[in-house]
Order: C-alpha cells, then sequence, then structure tokens
C-alpha cells in the first residue's frame, strides 16, 4: 500500500480522471487538494490508496446520515426552477380532479375558471368545455343513474346537465354557494355542503325543490359523501368530527372523532367496508 505525497496523489487522480490538464482547470486542483487535506490521518502529510478509500466510505455513510429524514421530521418542498416549456403555460391552479368512468372523461377543475375541461385520459387533451356559470366553478359530480353532470358555483347556482347532450337540464338557486355534492341513489336526493355556515341541504332532483336543511356541524361543513347504492351519507367539519347520518329523519347516526384539527377528505372503500378520512 504505497504512500503518496500531494504530487503523486494529484498526479495519480488527474491520470485516472483523464481529460484536462490540472494546471488548465483549477476548479479540479482545488477539489483534489482538499480532498487530500482531508483524507489524510496523521501528520506524515502522506496517503496510501486503503486510506483514501476508508475516507471515500465514511464521506458517503456520513452524507447518508446527514441526508436521511427523521422519523418526526418535516420536508419542505421548494418551487422548482425548471421553467415551463408547454406551448401555452397555464397560470390556473388545479382545485379538482374528477374522473368519469361511464363517459371515460378527467373532469378539472381550476381556479380562477367558470367552466369545467372534460379531459380524455389517454391524450391528456380537452375535448370539449362545460360552460354555464356566471362564477368560479366549485364542485362537480356525476350521476350515473341519471346520465347527470352536476355543477355547482360561486354564482349560487348548481347547474344539471346532460352527460352526452352536454345541454343544461336544471338548475338550482341558492342562497349561498354550495362547494360540496353529494348524490344519494335510493331516495333520488342531492346533498350540497352550505361551508360557511355548517349546514348541509337536500334537494329532490325530480321536483328540483329544497327538501329540507340540517345544521350538520358547529363549525364550517367541509365535505360530504354519499355511498353509491345505499342510504349512508357522511359529513366532516372544522370542528374536527365526522358524522354519520340518517338524512331522512335529519339526524345523526354516529360520530367519529380522532382527528384534532378539520376534516377535509372523506374516502369509502366499499369492499372492506372503510370509511377513510383526512384532515
Amino acid at each position: 500500500d504505497e504512500k503518496m505525497d500531494r504530487r503523486t496523489f494529484l498526479d495519480n487522480a488527474s491520470s485516472i480522471i483523464g481529460g484536462k490538464s490540472l494546471k488548465d482547470d483549477t476548479r479540479l486542483l482545488n477539489v483534489l487538494e482538499e480532498i487530500f487535506d482531508n483524507a489524510i490521518t496523521d501528520n506524515s502529510e502522506h496517503l496510501t490508496w486503503g486510506g483514501f478509500l476508508a475516507f471515500i466510505i465514511d464521506s458517503e455513510q456520513s452524507y447518508v446520515e446527514r441526508t436521511r429524514p427523521k422519523d418526526d421530521a418535516v420536508l419542505h418542498y421548494l418551487p422548482s426552477a425548471q421553467e415551463d416549456t408547454e406551448s401555452r403555460p397555464s397560470e390556473s391552479i388545479i382545485e379538482n380532479v374528477e374522473y368519469i368512468p361511464q363517459i371515460d372523461k378527467l373532469a378539472v377543475i381550476t381556479r380562477p375558471c367558470n367552466e369545467v375541461e372534460m379531459i380524455n385520459p389517454d391524450t391528456l387533451s380537452v375535448e370539449y368545455r362545460i360552460r354555464g356559470h356566471r362564477a368560479q366553478v366549485l364542485a362537480v359530480l356525476f350521476i350515473p343513474e341519471l346520465d347527470y353532470i352536476v355543477t355547482s358555483g360561486g354564482d349560487c347556482s348548481i347547474l344539471f346537465w346532460g352527460a352526452y347532450t352536454r345541454h343544461i337540464r336544471g338548475r338550482l338557486a341558492c342562497r349561498a354557494s354550495q362547494e360540496k355534492l353529494g348524490y344519494l341513489s335510493k331516495t333520488n336526493q342531492l346533498i350540497t355542503c352550505e361551508v360557511r355556515s355548517g349546514y348541509i341541504l337536500i334537494w329532490d332532483i325530480e321536483s328540483m325543490k329544497l327538501l329540507k336543511e340540517i345544521k350538520a356541524h358547529d363549525d364550517a361543513v367541509l365535505n360530504v359523501l354519499c355511498v353509491p347504492g345505499s342510504d349512508m351519507a357522511f359529513t366532516s367539519g372544522m370542528d374536527a368530527k365526522v358524522k354519520s347520518w340518517d338524512i331522512q329523519a335529519g339526524k345523526v347516526k354516529k360520530v367519529f372523532e380522532g382527528h384534532r384539527k378539520g376534516v377535509y377528505c372523506l374516502s369509502y372503500i366499499q369492499q372492506q367496508r372503510y370509511l377513510v378520512t383526512g384532515g
């Protein structure tokens, strides 16, 4: 294991790396000299290949330990410096994406925008846009039993569209914006969330009339979920509660507690009969 002084190490490293002479590449020269200074373990000013290899292994292990996320670490992701090279870069924020398998389309809501983009999932191209609201579109829902696409907007209206004709089939005027939508197939009822007031509203779709209002949460109501093919309905709120409802009676069946803050997300896994919540 031959010992190398600084000059021998630099010459050997340069021949292995190849390319420019160290005289012509001062940056590489500075890096190699720094490596040599850090790799020597005594005052002899000499380095062996074995010592150099041990230094490389130790440096790598130290780097892994420094960069390994701790269990309680909070990771911060900064915006990428990569520029958007698309032909039409968008300044819009994507608020929601819903896949509608019956018509094989992605319904995309962006902000600010008063329309819903219907995107082909294979080509990722916009095939058509649903236009009718006079303000920001807030929610979109597909009702397969009726072939309706339902949208709500900041203009305090709910619109029912033919999924294939794309014509407006019905319209509901509301006292406030309805920011979340759910459908009870057994009773053909639409449930909407008046987020800020904490109320949910139940509508009869056939008559297009409001049936009842329920104070669902003490604070804002953030989401509603109706399980297809059943009469199960759930709501979640800023009060950190999730509630199961008997909608027809207007009564709470069960309160699920466990979150410490507002609950924004609701999902139901039919096969395991799991309710999944996120807050």
